[in-house]
Order: structure tokens, then C-alpha cells, then sequence
């Protein structure tokens, strides 16, 4: 199963991506934002060789956090 999993409702904010095999992290101070966990999206599909469209599933915190933090990871990006 491939799954991405996104975090920006803490402190800092963090992807991770595995394809069941092998699993990669990034992480960042909050203040980084939405441009960069979208960077370390795009980063992490890179590395595993695979497309957004490759995905089994999404998981993403929704807090305890900023509002705010919890919609950005949670929007789409086409």
C-alpha cells in the first residue's frame, strides 16, 4: 500500500511518503508553510519513482493546531 501522510497542525510540518518497502520523511519549522510541505510532496514522489495518481490513500493530522494548518494540508492540488 502507498501512502502519504501529511502533518502542518504542530510545530513543524512534515511529509512522509512509503510504498509498503521503504518509507521517507521531511520536515520543516511551521513557518515554512504550505509552499514547502507541497515541496516535500513532490520531493518524496520523486524519490519513490511514483505519481500522485500511484497513491492508495492519504492521512493527514487535523490537530490539536491552527485552523489554518489543518486546511492547507488538507487542500488538493491539481
Amino acid at each position: 500500500m502507498r501512502l502519504l501522510a501529511l502533518e502542518q497542525s504542530g510545530r513543524s510540518v512534515s511529509a512522509a511518503l512509503t510504498d509498503g518497502r521503504v518509507t521517507r520523511e521531511i520536515r520543516a519549522p511551521r513557518e515554512e508553510g504550505g509552499e514547502a510541505l507541497l515541496a516535500f510532496v513532490h520531493r518524496l514522489l520523486s524519490e519513490l519513482g511514483l505519481a500522485g495518481t500511484d497513491l492508495d490513500a492519504l492521512v493527514c493530522g487535523v490537530g490539536p493546531g491552527s485552523y489554518t494548518g489543518v486546511r492547507v494540508a488538507l487542500g488538493r492540488s491539481e
